[in-house]
């Protein structure tokens, strides 16, 4: 039982030399006639318990050693993804600093274009994709004859068809 113990708790090594040690006992226990007879009864008896002894110290000390060594991968495995986990949130960190620079420039570049078109001497006007209307300048609306955009006009096509462009000189550009 010691035996047993010590194998499945140290490995392989403790096993095999608790095993011998549970040998020699026997071994000495059936030349001076102490023990069980089961174990010393004969010399067949002896070997018997000496081979028991060496299987289960060596089954025993195996199995915990293939749990240690798997303990130990398991341990490595998890410092390594530990480490790459860390790796990428200083990534995403990092990135994350990037985009906020990124967007901060970009408000900034915002805010230039729109004070640029906003005073820009000639008319601006910007449509998007849907070929809505998102910005006029004064000069555009000058350009227009007005001072506001009619309540009408929301996309480009209804600028072009119901309002008339000037020139700055006073010559009508579009529609014609």
């Amino acid at each position: 039982g010691t035996m047993a113990v010590a194998a499945a708790s140290c490995g392989l090594r403790v096993g095999m030399v608790a095993a011998g040690l549970a040998t020699l006992y026997t071994i000495f226990s059936h030349t001076v006639g102490f023990g069980p007879d089961t174990m010393t009864g004969s010399p067949l008896r002896t070997m018997a318990a000496a081979g028991l002894a060496f299987l289960v110290g060596g089954t025993l000390g195996y199995e915990h050693d293939v749990r240690d060594r798997l303990v130990r991968t398991l341990k490595r495995r998890d410092q390594e993804l530990s480490a790459a986990r860390k790796r990428l949130e200083e990534r995403v960190l990092l990135t994350t600093e990037h985009l906020d620079l990124t967007r901060t420039e970009l408000g900034h570049a915002r805010y230039q274009m729109e004070q640029a078109m906003t005073h820009a001497p000639i008319g601006v006007v910007a449509i998007n994709v849907d070929r809505q209307l998102t910005f006029i300048n004064e000069a555009a609306l000058s350009q227009f004859g007005c001072e506001a955009l009619p309540d009408n006009v929301s996309n480009w096509d209804a600028l072009v068809r119901e309002v008339r462009i000037f020139d700055p000189q006073g010559a009508r550009i579009l529609p014609p």
